[in-house]
């Protein structure tokens, strides 16, 4: 997240550790994964849940890039708890989407675009940051991934 502690730090001029701070909030969500994802197998429903995370996501990028310092830590939490609704029911897709037999071909593939957009989001985030200098452009940026995300949920053929 050194690039979400530079944002803060450089464009908004808040502390170091405050920076730090928020960056890590954005990771908050995980704690509730295991909760997100007993609620989708409780109602056998994963697409609404992904759909309610990734455009929660995509607000919340989208408010932070134009919030004020005062917004910055609820939005973060916020995104935090948004994020949460994605991972566990994307990584119950693989064996869903391709039967029980391909399940571990599927959860390979989901690994490898995993890592790559691992290796990707920071590198392009970080470009846009260097190209435009902007908090706002780099927070679109981000936006436009989930964007993406959306355009993909949307062709799948789950439940």
């Amino acid at each position: 997240t050194t690039w979400g502690k530079t944002l803060f730090t450089t464009f908004r001029g808040l502390t170091s550790t405050y920076s730090d701070f928020l960056a890590s909030l954005f990771m908050f969500g995980n704690l509730i994964n295991p909760l997100s994802g007993f609620i989708s197998d409780r109602t056998g429903r994963r697409r609404p849940f992904m759909m309610f995370g990734a455009l929660s996501m995509l607000a919340g990028f989208l408010i932070l890039a134009y919030s004020s310092k005062e917004l910055f830590l609820p939005v973060a939490i916020y995104l935090g708890l948004a994020g949460a609704f994605v991972p566990p029911l994307v990584f119950a897709l693989p064996e869903e989407i391709l039967g029980a037999g391909k399940g571990p071909l599927g959860f390979g593939v989901l690994g490898m675009f995993t890592n790559i957009g691992f290796a990707l989001g920071p590198t392009l985030v970080g470009i846009t940051l260097d190209v435009s200098s902007s908090f706002t452009y780099s927070f679109f940026t981000l936006a436009l991934f989930v964007a993406i995300a959306l355009v993909s949920l949307l062709q799948l053929r789950t439940r």
